[in-house]
């Protein structure tokens, strides 16, 4: 709290350090003002996702392989317990992303089965 001996002073420092609206009183110049910051904040954010776009997408692609790996090394890092499922879902990753490749071969007689075809199999599902 601001001590003057005058109320006219006390107004006069208040103005100077608070600015013209009062902000602790709701009206519609504080909403205004509250509403003009937050529209601000919104540009900035959506500098921000432009930025994190372009990081991202630099190939024209998304690279989730990368994103993988980061969220795996962050996860065993922090939480310890956690290393044999990462492990083993990185073994599964890996079959995965291989199965992958190779299901993209224009070679028909050399292209991998897909996974769904292989999980059909091992059910006893005819394809």
């Amino acid at each position: 709290i601001i001590n003057t001996k005058t109320d006219r002073s006390w107004k006069a420092i208040r103005y100077l350090t608070r600015g013209p609206v009062d902000m602790t009183d709701v009206t519609i110049d504080s909403c205004k003002i509250y509403a003009n910051e937050l529209v601000d904040h919104f540009k900035e954010y959506c500098y921000l996702f432009d930025i994190a776009a372009e990081i991202f997408l630099w190939r024209g692609r998304f690279p989730l392989d990368s994103i993988v790996i980061f969220v795996a090394v962050t996860l065993a890092v922090e939480f310890p317990i956690y290393l044999p499922s990462i492990f083993l879902y990185a073994i599964a990753y890996a079959l995965l992303k291989n199965n992958y490749h190779l299901s993209t071969n224009p070679s028909p007689w050399l292209r991998a089965k897909s996974v769904r075809q292989t999980a059909r199999a091992n059910i006893g599902v005819k394809s």
